[in-house]
């Protein structure tokens, strides 16, 4: 970094936050008012942020050419809103891609291009279930 470097703040951004590839724009997770939403806001702060998402969001992550925003909103839906660059950049109506599994954190990422995306999903098992055997003894007898 450049002795000019000086920290940029996004006021009640969670720490999901996510620059732009080209450093211009801050994608954040922000509470308002009963919902998390994506917000994404210039760099340096215009104090307007674009809110992205309609129907609750978090955990924002940009294509890496700048040119499409993902994040998961609502059901566990994996969500894509295409970004028309400028200051500030515009965004499209987020599609729904697919639902991801239940989870707290982020389980999922993408390629560069965006053209794969690695979802983390619960390990299944084939085993069977415990059993509990009462009245058992080592030499069998009972």
């Amino acid at each position: 970094l450049g002795q000019d470097a000086k920290p940029t703040f996004v006021a009640g951004a969670w720490p999901t936050a996510r620059l732009s590839p080209d450093g211009s724009h801050v994608a954040y997770t922000r509470l308002s008012p009963r919902l998390r939403n994506i917000y994404v806001e210039t760099i340096p702060p215009s104090g307007n942020p674009t809110q992205v998402s309609q129907d609750g969001g978090r955990d924002p992550v940009w294509r890496a050419d700048g040119h499409e925003l993902f994040f998961a909103a609502g059901e566990n839906r994996l969500m894509a809103a295409t970004v028309v660059r400028g200051k500030p950049a515009r965004f499209g109506v987020p599609k729904a891609l697919f639902t991801l599994p239940l989870a707290e954190d982020r389980t999922w990422d993408i390629n560069l291009d965006a053209s794969r995306i690695l979802v983390s999903v619960p390990r299944t098992t084939t085993q069977p279930a415990l059993k509990v055997i009462r009245n058992w003894s080592i030499d069998g007898a009972r």
